[in-house]
């Protein structure tokens, strides 16, 4: 019997050759074939957390070509990540009054995913002790002179470090692993004894992601390869050692002009529509839901 969900995406009754063995959250082999994406990458979903995940994976070198400097300027990745500087401080400033009890005192923390390090800068001005990572070096190199002395370019699993961290975040980073329990499980590792993860990411189960179907924006295979649902995040971190403590849905705060350039990549129909009064409203900021989720762990002794 064909689920609903398997009916929203018109799923093909044959068998599909995939070249993903496992699932990447919960390793478990039964699967089944979603859609194709387009002619290089296809979607699938897992029958036992019901995640989904781009079949085809890229390697460590490819994902270091691919995060090159046009990732954050150009069609493969943001339409221009620097931008929304402005908009992307509010954001960050709302994100860290979630954070701030994790990070306080003098132990360190971490940000996985730090791009230009803007929310390291940030924080780093409020008084707090944090450092950032990021695959990319390119965007290291576009951070700020006052910041880039407390960020590394490095993949989280090359990335070592003389100090534990009582908090590590990843803002939209978790969906871009392709072994996203190899990492999580690396990064237990640089936490102190009932450290905290802040985990932020595209939720599945969202509304968004049910009206929209294979046209859910967040579907940007090679960019993002895993999409977790609520639950499916939930019991990979307990695999892996961790306690839930609180999590919520994700707002950010967006120009008009910055949703169309998003919405034009994925959904140039619908960003057609939008022509129409972008002119007159298009520097207009919004504070809305992304369709987002973000999620608290607490690292436990074993």
């Amino acid at each position: 019997m064909i689920t609903l969900e398997e009916g929203l995406y018109e799923q093909n009754e044959e068998v599909k050759e995939l070249n993903h063995i496992n699932c990447p959250v919960c390793t478990s082999s039964d699967f089944i074939f979603l859609f194709d994406f387009n002619e290089d990458y296809s979607i699938s979903k897992c029958q036992q957390c019901h995640s989904h995940f781009c079949s085809e994976m890229l390697t460590t070198v490819e994902l270091e070509n691919f995060y090159s400097a046009d990732y954050f300027e150009g069609e493969r990745g943001y339409a221009n990540y620097f931008s929304e500087v402005d908009q992307r401080k509010k954001t960050f400033e709302r994100k860290l009054k979630i954070l701030a009890p994790m990070m306080a005192g003098i132990d360190a923390t971490l940000e996985v995913g730090c791009a230009n390090g803007l929310f390291v800068e940030l924080a780093r001005v409020k008084g707090y002790n944090i450092f950032g990572i990021d695959i990319s070096t390119d965007s290291i190199h576009r951070s700020s002179s006052e910041v880039r002395k407390y960020l590394s370019a490095s993949s989280i699993m090359e990335y070592k470090s003389d100090q534990l961290f009582k908090c590590i975040i990843l803002f939209d980073t978790v969906e871009h692993l392709t072994s996203p329990r190899d990492a999580i499980a690396h990064l237990r590792g640089l936490l102190l004894d009932e450290g905290t993860i802040f985990i932020e990411t595209p939720k599945l189960n969202s509304l968004l992601s049910i009206i929209m179907k294979r046209r859910w924006p967040y579907y940007r295979p090679p960019e993002h390869l895993i999409y977790f649902r609520t639950d499916s995040l939930d019991h990979m971190m307990g695999d892996l050692g961790f306690l839930k403590l609180k999590g919520g849905n994700s707002v950010k705060t967006l120009t008009l002009q910055y949703i169309y350039d998003e919405i034009k990549r994925t959904n140039p129909k619908i960003a057609f529509l939008l022509n129409f009064v972008l002119p007159f409203v298009g520097k207009m900021r919004l504070t809305l839901p992304t369709g987002s989720f973000w999620a608290i762990y607490q690292k436990r002794k074993r």
